[in-house]
């Protein structure tokens, strides 16, 4: 049994990439006159005659889909006519990825105070390992005169909104990186719109009485 390790396409390995070379003993000594083959066919990995491991279709390699890969190789003995098979270990070794962010839509109420919630993002993760789920945003571009965003997400507005006197749409760009490695990172697209909302007419309307009853008097002429 041979075993070497695989990094996943998103650190090191594209296709086509070598990954490690196998080698028959025969013996005590080296097979030079060996060849090798694979004895399924796999998506992930390449064996050449020469026993040339590479990468067949690194898309295809994530720690979080597969994090082992086992190949069956045979060995034919040129020489002597003999074969053999053996199995072919390869463990993919997890790496820290991009984080995942959408763009994302809005809505907040106009004439809130200033710091008003207005919500919170929803993002993702590539990884499963919890230390390389720690990310971070941050307002990067956009209308950031009007709204902030926390490390954890929460956007707030920073000021009260008229809906009769101001823009109706803002947009913020937004950074979304991991906290231990800021190279891997990821920026949506936030659109918030001001709603308009209707001012209460017990504040404009002037209170209306009905006038008293009148009596009249009818007289009949003869």
């Amino acid at each position: 049994t041979h075993s070497f390790t695989l990094f996943p396409y998103t650190t090191l390995f594209r296709s086509g990439t070598r990954i490690d070379s196998l080698m028959a003993i025969r013996g005590d000594k080296f097979c030079t006159h060996c060849k090798f083959a694979l004895v399924d066919s796999t998506d992930y990995v390449y064996v050449s005659e020469t026993g040339l491991v590479t990468v067949k279709d690194s898309s295809i390699l994530d720690y979080e889909s597969i994090a082992e890969i086992k190949i069956r190789v045979l060995v034919i003995d040129t020489l002597y006519q003999k074969t053999s098979d053996t199995t072919v270990t390869i463990p993919v070794i997890n790496v820290n990825e991009n984080p995942i962010l959408d763009d994302q839509e809005f809505d907040v109420d106009e004439h809130k105070v200033p710091g008003t919630v207005v919500g919170t993002l929803e993002w993702g993760e590539n990884d499963s390992v919890p230390v390389y789920r720690q990310d971070v945003f941050t307002a990067v571009g956009g209308d950031t005169a009007y709204f902030s965003i926390t490390p954890e997400g929460v956007i707030k507005t920073k000021k009260e909104f008229d809906y009769e006197t101001e823009p109706h749409v803002y947009t913020i760009d937004v950074k979304l990186a991991d906290k231990n490695d800021p190279t891997l990172y990821v920026v949506g697209t936030i659109t918030i719109t001001v709603n308009d909302v209707l001012v209460h007419l017990q504040d404009h309307l002037l209170q209306r009485q009905l006038p008293l009853p009148v009596s009249f008097q009818v007289r009949l002429c003869q």
